[in-house]
């Protein structure tokens, strides 16, 4: 999809990706009173014509600029997070088409067990393979799920996740394998067909054509 734009920031039926995510987070003003927006460095001005666009009081967004790495970034935003919130919800930015429902359900469960994420089952045979292709072995997919974000957690239980990866210089390819990397149970919920990760064209088209129904254009 190119370098010349982040994908949070390609337009999706007349707004960016990312003014579709913080809609759906902003008209949940009953969960999250404190939304923190890590954003690549130098994009803060774009940030705030996108929250002036939106029909919605923006006031409770934070943006800060993001570190190296994901990981890096998400850390920065946390520590942001005012000590009195209970649970945190950590959404990806090319996910726009999450249901408000979803969110609240992780949400209201991480309540409960500190740390809970959304799964998919798969529907592919999976392949072990080596460097050159080969393949080593099939590998029985029914105890094997796809993650989705939001992934919500208790804000202590995450926050000391990150600080043991740092402390050991771990660094993972989401949330909860900190979590479970601390030691701590890491709960499922059933995710959602429509809650894609944005990450190439052909995501972005089908992005289109799913909001399209929800508008009863199609």
């Amino acid at each position: 999809m190119g370098r010349e734009k982040p994908k949070q920031f390609l337009h999706l039926k007349g707004k960016p990706v990312l003014g579709h995510v913080l809609e759906k987070f902003l008209a949940l003003s009953n969960l999250f009173s404190e939304i923190v927006v890590v954003i690549p460095p130098g994009s803060r001005e774009y940030c705030r014509e996108v929250l002036l666009d939106l029909e919605f009081d923006a006031s409770i967004v934070l943006l800060i600029e993001g570190g190296e790495e994901r990981q890096d970034s998400v850390h920065e935003g946390l520590k942001q997070i005012s000590e009195s919130k209970r649970v945190v919800s950590i959404h990806d930015g090319v996910r726009p088409l999450v249901s408000s429902s979803l969110v609240e359900k992780i949400a209201r469960e991480a309540e409960k067990y500190k740390a809970v994420i959304p799964v998919m089952p798969l529907k592919e045979t999976l392949k072990e393979v080596n460097g050159n292709g080969k393949v080593i072995k099939t590998v029985p997919r029914e105890n094997f799920r796809a993650v989705q974000t939001p992934q919500s957690f208790c804000r202590e239980t995450i926050l000391n996740a990150y600080e043991w990866a740092l402390k050991n210089n771990f660094y993972f390819t989401d949330d909860a394998a900190l979590v479970e990397g601390m030691g701590e149970q890491v709960y499922t919920v059933p995710g959602e067909v429509k809650n894609i990760k944005i990450t190439t064209l052909e995501d972005l088209l089908w992005a289109e054509f799913l909001l399209s129904q929800e508008d009863g254009n199609v």
